[in-house]
């Protein structure tokens, strides 16, 4: 159903955004910045593209994942970011991260990671989500079970963009009386 994706980035410009583990959370990209190429740590290498789904290896329960949602060819990701791509067309990108974010999945994954030996609770594509059962109905009731999703995170999605927008446009008001009071 979805393969883990890791290719280097081309780092064919000078500046590029990098996203590391701590930035993002639940579903959310923490900025927007662009960063100079040599001044950024070295494992930022992997590239990005629209319909991606990221996803942390390190402490599942810090809920560090986002889709992708936006041509992302200025993007690059830390080595501890698993990149999924959806292989076949029988689920949709949110199918795949609506089961992949479930809660439940969510604290299976981590009492994997806390089995394992090593600096942090980790957990890898191959021992934790590669063979994963996946249970997938027949495909009319696949097909709408998709849409369903896709519809809902979609509007999930629009309404956080908004809210950020409105509290972005909220303290911009904010400053601009702050310096009319003075």
């Amino acid at each position: 159903m979805i393969e883990s994706f890791s290719k280097t980035h081309s780092f064919k410009k000078d500046k590029l955004i990098f996203f590391n583990t701590s930035d993002i959370l639940d579903g959310e990209f923490l900025h927007n910045d662009y960063m100079e190429i040599n001044e950024m740590p070295g494992q930022a290498k992997k590239q990005i593209r629209k319909g991606d789904i990221l996803f942390s290896e390190i402490r599942p329960n810090n809920k560090r994942f986002a889709i992708v949602r936006i041509d992302a060819d200025d993007y690059l990701v830390s080595t501890k970011l698993m990149v999924l791509r959806i292989k076949n067309e029988t689920c949709s990108t949110y199918r795949m991260y609506h089961f992949l974010t479930e809660e439940s999945f969510i604290t299976e994954l981590q009492h994997s990671a806390e089995g394992k030996s090593g600096t942090f609770p980790q957990i890898t594509f191959e021992e934790d989500l590669e063979k994963k059962p996946f249970l997938i109905a027949d495909n009319r009731i696949e097909q709408i079970w998709n849409r369903i999703l896709d519809s809902s995170f979609d509007l999930i999605l629009s309404n956080k963009d908004e809210n950020r927008k409105l509290l972005e446009f909220t303290n911009l008001l904010l400053s601009k009386l702050a310096t009319i009071d003075n």
